[in-house]
C-alpha cells in the first residue's frame, strides 16, 4: 500500500488528515513517536540505519525542521545516534525485548523474574470523583500506591482503592515485599471474590505518571483498570495500573469453540 504524503502549509505544519495526528500535541513529538514505533518496534532496519532526513520528510509529509526536531528528541532519549555524513542509527541497547503480560483470574501476571517494589504510600483519602459510583457508602478509602521495578528501572505504577474496613490485615511489610493486593485481601481480609472486570486504555503519561515511571511526559502508557467485587456484589478494590507501553505486549487466549 503506498504511503500517503500530506503536504505542509506555509507555517511548516503538516496538513494533517482528520485521523492519525493530534492537533493538541507538537508535531515533532508525534513524529518521533511514530518513527520509534515503526522502526524500533515493527520494522527494524538490518543495518540499524534509519532513512535519511529527506526520505523521512517524503515518507511523513513533514518539513526538514520537524524531522530534525524529532530525530533530536530520539537522540536525547538514547534511542538513536546521529553521525554527520553517515546518517542516523538505532542504538542496539535501546532495542528492548518486550515481555508478555498474561491476564489471570485475579488480574494480570508478569513473567517471573527478579523484581523489586517501591511503596509510595498507604493512606486514607477521599474517594476520587471518578470512583464514587463504586464506593457509594464511603466518604474515604485506603489508597495504596506502589512502583514495580526491574534492575532499578520502573515498569509499572499501581494505585489500589480499598474500603477502609478491609485493610486492617494488610501490613506495610507485605506491600513493600511486593505481595499482590488481591491475594492479601483474600488471605488477610477473608474476601470471597466474585466478579472481576478489566479494561485497558492507551493514554499519554501525565507529569505525575511520567515521574514515577521515569519516562517522558506524554509518552504512551497503558492504563489497566480492574474492579473487584465480592460474592455480595460489593466493590472491594479498584486498581489503576499504569504500564510502560514500551516494555510489554499483551496476550489474550480465547476458545473459539465456546458458545
Amino acid at each position: 500500500m503506498p504511503i500517503k504524503i500530506y503536504p505542509e502549509d506555509k507555517t511548516g505544519r503538516m496538513n494533517r488528515p482528520r485521523r492519525g495526528f493530534n492537533k493538541n500535541l507538537p508535531l515533532w513529538f508525534q513524529l518521533s513517536e511514530t518513527i520509534k514505533a515503526e522502526f524500533l518496534d515493527l520494522d527494524l532496519p538490518e543495518d540499524l540505519r534509519l532513512p535519511t532526513e529527506q526520505q523521512l520528510c517524503d515518507r511523513y509529509g513533514a518539513s526538514i525542521i520537524t524531522v530534525r526536531q524529532a530525530l533530536k528528541h530520539l537522540e536525547d532519549g538514547g534511542f538513536v545516534s546521529r553521525f554527520r555524513r553517515r546518517g542516523t542509527f538505532v542504538n542496539p541497547e535501546a532495542i528492548k525485548h518486550k515481555e508478555t503480560m498474561y491476564l489471570t483470574a485475579t488480574g494480570y501476571r508478569l513473567p517471573s523474574s527478579k523484581r523489586t517494589t517501591k511503596l509510595i504510600d498507604k493512606s486514607s483519602v477521599a474517594v476520587p470523583s471518578s470512583l464514587k459510583e463504586f464506593f457509594t457508602d464511603d466518604q474515604k478509602v485506603i489508597r495504596i500506591r506502589r512502583v514495580r521495578l526491574e534492575d532499578g528501572v520502573p515498569l509499572s505504577y499501581g494505585i489500589n482503592h480499598i474500603p477502609r474496613n478491609l485493610t486492617k490485615g494488610i501490613l506495610m511489610k507485605d506491600l513493600r515485599a511486593g505481595k499482590d493486593v488481591t491475594a492479601l485481601l483474600k488471605k488477610k481480609s477473608r474476601v470471597n471474590f466474585g466478579q472481576i472486570v478489566d479494561s485497558f486504555e492507551a493514554k499519554p503519561a501525565s507529569p505525575l505518571v511520567a515521574d514515577f515511571l521515569d519516562i517522558q511526559i506524554l509518552a504512551p502508557v497503558i492504563l489497566f483498570t480492574t474492579v473487584h467485587r465480592d460474592k455480595n456484589d460489593n466493590v472491594v478494590n479498584v486498581a489503576w495500573t499504569y504500564i510502560r507501553a514500551d516494555r510489554y505486549m499483551f496476550s489474550i487466549s480465547r476458545d473459539a469453540g465456546g458458545n
